[in-house]
């Protein structure tokens, strides 16, 4: 190819990828219009929720529709809900199509201005275990694993003079994932560890299992990282 026609390839591809990063802001928009909507005319989540009652945990500010709990996810920065994730009574996890998820998390418990801890799980169940073995930190919920480094940069951008913990899952991708989230936000990192025959791999299972008790949490212990 010649200087001229690889300049207007990468032209080409340079547009292409305008294009298309303007179509996933359009969608991100009217997904965020919508799960708001959602969001607002969902009631008060069941304590006796099939979901809750199998994971131990309080509805804190979990919504319903129908038999699905409901949960938002907001931008750390913009504080602006982008979409919703759903959970069916047998588990079943979804988020609403279209809208961002990268960065976002879903708030599990805890005071935004005060906390001096923020603790980042996965599952928004693990969040809400964390919340009751540590009162006094923030919780936030990064979905998956695949999410956890983004919202670890955020959360450090957010509270740069907090301590932040990165709570991972204790299967291989968890412990991957959450390693390098807590490296890339100067973070710690706690991994429950299971006695041999014991199964379970977050801290929710953890303490189901009756390795921990509530208001027990250390996040250094199990763990490693740095601040």
């Amino acid at each position: 190819m010649s200087l001229v026609d690889r300049e207007q390839a990468h032209r080409r591809a340079r547009f292409a990828r305008q294009q298309a990063e303007a179509s996933q802001r359009r969608r991100e928009a009217v997904a965020a219009k919508q799960a708001s909507s959602i969001w607002s005319q969902c009631c008060p989540a069941d304590p006796d929720h099939t979901y809750l009652q199998a994971k131990g945990v309080s509805p804190l500010s979990t919504r319903q529709c129908g038999d699905r709990l409901v949960l938002p996810l907001t931008d750390l920065q913009s504080q602006q809900i982008t979409s919703l994730q759903y959970i069916w009574p047998d588990g079943t996890k979804k988020l609403l199509p279209g809208g961002k998820k990268r960065g976002c998390v879903i708030f599990v418990a805890g005071d935004i201005e005060q906390a001096r801890r923020v603790l980042v799980a996965e599952g928004w169940a693990t969040g809400a275990t964390l919340s009751d073995m540590d009162p006094d930190a923030l919780v936030l919920s990064a979905i998956d694993a695949g999410n956890l480094y983004p919202v670890a940069t955020e959360a450090r951008r957010a509270w740069p003079d907090r301590k932040v913990v990165i709570c991972a899952d204790a299967d291989p991708v968890g412990k991957a994932k959450g390693r390098a989230a807590a490296i890339a936000a100067g973070a710690l990192i706690a991994v429950p560890e299971f006695p041999e025959g014991t199964e379970g791999s977050d801290w929710n299972d953890y303490v189901n299992a009756g390795l921990a008790e509530p208001k027990e949490f250390n996040s250094s212990r199990n763990g490693e990282g740095r601040e």
